[in-house]
């Protein structure tokens, strides 16, 4: 059952993110395992750790190629957005950096929105005369844009809160995990050869779901 649905949160810290996330899940039996990929894994522990308390036993968390997100995955994220936005050969305005991103998120994610309508505009709107019909496409690009970037940021504003429970980093040979999970000392991580693509439908994958779920 997919907890990240359209429209997703735009809150920009982990736990918050994790609380929306989890307070659109109807379901009242216990969670068994909650399985994170990439950088959603720092949202996908406050998950775990928010079914634990209601159910009163901790699910399995699978991560596959989880990693804490740090400030260059962000960063990287939005030059990549831009190269995509480009109206001329230009660097992003906007400034990252760990601090910014922890004490000043809505102001981040606004220079984020300004700068990223400015770019599709400039390559949308060619015409002024066409101005009314493209405007609303140039909101519907940026928001699904903005969506990713704020996902990000939260995932990286994690406190990465302490958990004892069962938790299994599947690694792919594209993963951008390569060290000690924060304040989960008990992680188990199981290499995979393959790509981060492949990962979802690995028959690795599938065993550990079926061993941990129902048991």
């Amino acid at each position: 059952m997919a907890l990240l649905k359209d429209p997703p949160p735009r809150r920009t810290d982990a736990a918050s993110y994790a609380a929306e996330l989890v307070s659109g899940f109807t379901d009242t039996r216990p969670v068994q395992v909650v399985m994170a990929l990439c950088m959603a894994a720092p949202i996908g522990l406050e998950v775990v750790r928010l079914f634990a308390e209601r159910d009163g036993r901790p699910p399995v968390f699978l991560a596959l190629d989880g990693a804490p997100c740090t400030v260059e995955h962000v960063a990287d994220a939005y030059r990549a957005t831009i190269e995509r936005y480009r109206a001329g050969d230009r660097p992003g305005r906007v400034e990252f950096t760990a601090d910014r991103l922890r004490s000043c998120p809505d102001e981040v994610v606004a220079d984020i929105t300004a700068e990223l309508t400015e770019l599709a505009s400039a390559k949308l709107l060619g015409d002024p005369r066409h101005a009314d019909v493209v405007a609303p496409m140039v909101a519907e690009v940026v928001t699904v844009s903005v969506d990713w970037l704020v996902h990000l940021i939260a995932a990286h504003n994690s406190d990465f809160p302490a958990w004892q429970g069962e938790t299994i980093i599947v690694t792919s040979n594209e993963t951008p995990f390569g060290g000690t999970w924060p304040r989960v000392p008990q992680a188990r991580v199981v290499p995979l050869d393959c790509s981060a693509d492949d990962l979802i439908g690995a028959d690795a994958v599938t065993a550990l779901l079926v061993e941990h779920v129902g048991r």
